[in-house]
């Protein structure tokens, strides 16, 4: 045979075959909704969002396919959204060709409820597709009063000639000498309190901001000390220490461990754990590390905001005795960053957890940061974006952070008062390690 003329017949059979794969996929795929999203992200876990958005992609098995309408149902339990119901929210029909930013519209939503979606369309010709996977979406906490954890930090050692009866800023002005504007710091030195005392420079950058451009200004605190009423005053450029002789403590000596211990007697039927650092954090339970997100939390405004991570942490608390532990470092919030950028929102890190556990009898146990905390030194002598990282591997010490570990020679941590600053949730993809290059 001519070989030209069998490379024809070779091509028209593969033309012929490639024809019948195409019929055959039309024949199975049908069209409909994937690819559903919550606010942009996948599942999520701590939407504070309390009418979030929804959205999804039509796929479809011929050319010019469109939407003409589509039903959204959410509901509390994954058993009822299996029936075809949403007690939450039941979209009915709507003829829309929306297919992003889709506003939830139902019963209003409590803070870490879950809510199971589905979502079903017509196409161009009015016919109903079937109704999507199911997809589901966790709210985060979304009062202030639902966080009862305190933000905390390693304690070092004692201050040097510090006082042992701590400071109470009542009232703090920063104004100028001729009343030409002044500003209520009261928050940002009571937020400033370390070891029972505080020393800061009279500055715009150390109080937030100049009340008076262009205007001589001065420091005026009102404060106590056990109990007695004292008053103070520095001008701009001089450092107020409160009170006389206050030495600030040291910071410690390592980026130290911390860890809760804890023990559960009643089964779990769900658990979440909602962590954020003024700095960076890790966070561990019972030995493992709790997600895969690093430089957590991203960059914000601390003063304005900060955001917060929410993890489903069920397959990993147990009932009996548990242990969460964490580690943090400056970040951008006390390290170095660009421009030569140093401690540009505070002088070091701080950590704040919640861990929500439900139980099979409706009840649900809290674990928060607080004072009753424990920390110890770590190998991680240092960790800075600019300056790179300190470890000792000396200093290593194996089941830190699992449950049974023995406390003795552990120290303590203290709560940090902070000015009041929003928590919010995740909004973004966070950042995540995706490969490991080999050298």
């Amino acid at each position: 045979m001519n070989p030209l003329h069998s490379f024809h017949l070779a091509a028209v059979r593969a033309a012929f075959l490639a024809v019948l794969s195409t019929l055959a996929f039309a024949a199975t795929a049908s069209a409909g909704a994937v690819a559903l999203r919550c606010e942009h992200l996948v599942e999520p876990t701590g939407i504070d969002e309390p009418k979030p958005c929804l959205g999804w992609v039509m796929t479809a098995d011929r050319r010019g396919e469109r939407q003409t309408a589509y039903q959204v149902l959410v509901a509390a339990k994954r058993s009822v959204l299996d029936q075809d119901r949403g007690d939450l929210w039941d979209s009915g029909k709507v003829a829309s060709g929306e297919s992003a930013h889709v506003e939830y519209a139902g019963a209003p939503l409590a803070s870490g409820q879950q809510c199971f979606w589905k979502v079903r369309l017509w196409d161009k010709d009015g016919k109903e597709t079937p109704w999507s996977q199911t997809a589901v979406w966790t709210m985060g906490l979304l009062q202030p009063g639902d966080w009862q954890a305190k933000w905390i930090e390693p304690a070092g050692p004692a201050p040097a000639g510090g006082t042992t009866k701590p400071v109470v800023v009542k009232r703090a002005v920063y104004a100028a000498v001729d009343g030409a504007g002044s500003a209520d710091v009261t928050a940002r030195l009571a937020a400033a309190l370390s070891g029972g005392g505080l020393s800061v420079v009279v500055g715009n950058k150390e109080l937030g901001g100049d009340p008076a451009y262009n205007h001589v200004k001065r420091l005026k605190v009102e404060y106590q000390v056990d109990g007695k009423a004292m008053v103070k005053e520095a001008a701009e450029g001089e450092t107020i220490t409160l009170p006389d002789g206050y030495q600030p403590p040291p910071p410690p000596a390592s980026l130290r461990y911390l860890r809760k211990s804890f023990t559960l007697d009643k089964p779990v039927v769900r658990a979440t754990l909602y962590a954020t650092a003024l700095g960076l954090y890790e966070a561990s339970l019972n030995g493992r590390r709790v997600g895969d997100i690093v430089l957590a939390p991203e960059w914000t405004e601390y003063g304005k905001r900060v955001r917060y991570q929410a993890y489903d942490v069920t397959p990993m608390v147990v009932r009996g005795p548990n242990a969460l532990g964490a580690q943090i470092a400056p970040g951008w919030y006390s390290g170095h960053i660009g421009n030569g950028g140093f401690q540009a929102y505070g002088k070091s890190p701080a950590f704040l957890a919640q861990l929500e556990v439900e139980h099979d009898d409706g009840t649900t146990t809290r674990i928060v940061t607080d004072g009753s905390w424990r920390s110890h030194e770590s190998p991680l002598l240092s960790s800075d974006f600019m300056l790179g990282e300190n470890h000792d591997a000396r200093l290593e010490m194996a089941g830190w952070n699992q449950p049974g570990r023995d406390e003795a020679g552990w120290g303590t941590v203290r709560e940090r008062t902070i000015a009041p600053v929003p928590l919010q949730g995740q909004v973004t993809q966070p950042v995540r390690q995706l490969a490991e290059v080999k050298t």
